[in-house]
């Protein structure tokens, strides 16, 4: 007697899907891969647009006018009180701006809430200008895709280094000396 229904075969997969995913997957991880890459950037040798921020003491800090008044070259690192990275990297931080008086050391909170910022600015205590950015004006100027984020700009205004990830002061030291 002849069986009416035919026995299943093996499973199928769309062959074209499988390839897509793999594919997206791929590419993820190599623009991930290329926003962490804390060698030279495309930003490098861009003047960066003026930008401001309000500082925890009350003024206002602007690029342009650092710039044209101190000259000194600028270390920005973009934190959120929410970010244990930034959190962990600030006293590194506090180490080499200590070290370094000739180079401006500048944290600006962003993606964060005012009142956090301040309370943890405060609770850390470094030794650098600590500010918030409620308009995201800096953030904007300066994209970036994760936090901790840290700009290297020198007396001239251009981008000469930028790392997105956390920096120790061995490492900070030495994006200095290379750098600057």
């Amino acid at each position: 007697m002849d069986d009416p229904q035919p026995s299943p075969g093996p499973l199928r997969s769309k062959p074209g899907l499988l390839t897509v995913a793999v594919v997206v997957v791929v590419t993820l991880g190599l623009v991930v891969a290329a926003r962490l890459d804390t060698g030279p950037t495309g930003a490098e040798q861009e003047t960066v647009p003026d930008f401001q921020f309000e500082v925890f003491d009350g003024s206002t800090f602007s690029l342009a006018e650092h710039l044209a008044d101190d000259g000194r070259p600028v270390v920005l690192n973009f934190w959120a009180s929410w970010c244990p990275p930034c959190r962990a990297e600030m006293p590194d931080f506090d180490i080499v701006a200590r070290a370094h008086p000739e180079v401006m050391f500048v944290g600006v909170a962003v993606d964060d809430v005012e009142a956090n910022a301040r309370a943890f600015g405060a609770e850390i205590g470094v030794s650098y200008l600590l500010g918030f950015d409620p308009t995201g004006q800096a953030h904007l100027t300066l994209p970036f895709v994760a936090l901790p984020t840290t700009w290297i700009i020198d007396g001239d205004g251009v981008v000469v280094h930028k790392v997105q990830g956390v920096m120790t002061a061995d490492q900070l030291e030495q994006a200095l000396a290379d750098k600057l």
